[in-house]
């Protein structure tokens, strides 16, 4: 299903009366449902605020009675916390001088609670296109590709988690037959985990283990080859009343072979200037030096231009930015 946390900050004649308020809607409810909640869930989170007030006198507490109070409990729970979701989709588009077709799959599990997160994916996808040139000559560009992975946490207290995942997958446009990884990893928050709707500051390192199978033979000369690779990230998020923000870096490298390195750095912020003004902007910018993968030989035009194969890059960047002005009747 799906968490809500509203946190109620109290502002001018309310300052210091705060308050957090969650609630949970059942998976599968409908727009509708999700909606009627979150509104029925704001009114009680403000009615202490409306108490306070000389309308306080007008509020009026209603109780209905249901067959059935709030979510299961855990006793009553057949699948003991486990969600699964199953999902596939299809596309087919044509003109006389190209066809396209794809499709895609996807199986998910996932078990949360307060002491354990466990996550396990797959999803596999292909791609079938055909030009026609002028000269009559036809080309297809097909690709293929399918990941899975897993996640499992456990909590090691209100600041500190450990855990693991593993990933395995393939792609023809990254010249990967297979790739398996498997990664410990630990993750520490300076802020306690109760905060983590409002405000984080996580520091992350995990270590890890890469074993790869190569389509074609690549730029260093290997098939296939296996390589242990670590990195570190350090990254910080806020909401607030004016907005939210979240900037970070990361770095990480092949433990045998440092040169093989790859350094990033990202940040957004979306802030409310003044009322009805508001300012969105994303950056990121990687230093990238550890394509492996790319196969050896120079790609063909057709190859480039369809993005059908890897290229060599030294860097990638990313950014938008954007400037909205709302006004006019409130009503």
């Amino acid at each position: 299903g799906q968490e809500v946390t509203f946190k109620l900050l109290g502002l001018k004649e309310f300052t210091g009366v705060d308050d957090e308020v969650r609630y949970t809607t059942p998976q599968g409810a409908s727009n509708d449902e999700q909606r009627r909640e979150f509104v029925r869930v704001l009114k009680l989170g403000l009615a202490r605020y409306v108490l306070r007030t000389a309308d306080g006198r007008n509020l009026v507490l209603d109780y209905q009675v249901q067959s059935q109070q709030g979510p299961a409990l855990r006793a009553d729970d057949p699948w003991n916390f486990w969600v699964f979701s199953v999902g596939a989709s299809a596309h087919a588009r044509g003109e006389s001088q190209s066809k396209s077709s794809s499709w895609s799959a996807s199986v998910s599990a996932r078990r949360i609670t307060e002491q354990w997160k466990a996550t396990f994916g797959f999803s596999g996808s292909a791609d079938r296109d055909s030009y026609v040139f002028e000269d009559g000559s036809v080309y297809k560009a097909n690709t293929n590709d399918w990941h899975a992975s897993g996640l499992v946490v456990r909590s090691l207290g209100p600041h500190l988690s450990a855990g693991a995942n593993f990933r395995a997958y393939s792609s023809t446009q990254d010249n990967v037959d297979l790739n398996v990884r498997v990664a410990p990893a630990i993750e520490y928050d300076f802020f306690e985990y109760a905060e983590f709707t409002r405000r984080r500051l996580v520091a992350s390192y995990s270590i890890g283990w890469d074993w790869y199978n190569y389509t074609e033979l690549t730029i260093f000369d290997k098939t296939r080859e296996a390589l242990a690779s670590h990195a570190l990230t350090l990254s910080y998020a806020a909401r607030a009343p004016w907005g939210n923000a979240n900037v970070g870096a990361s770095a990480s490298n092949y433990l045998a072979e440092a040169q093989k390195n790859r350094m990033s750095i990202f940040g957004g912020m979306s802030v409310r200037l003044v009322k009805g003004l508001q300012l969105s902007y994303n950056v990121s910018y990687s230093r990238v030096n550890d394509q492996i993968t790319l196969p050896k030989g120079d790609a063909t035009d057709e190859e480039v231009l369809l993005r059908l194969r890897q290229q060599a890059t030294s860097y990638r960047a990313n950014g938008y930015l954007s400037l909205s002005y709302t006004f006019g009747s409130v009503f």
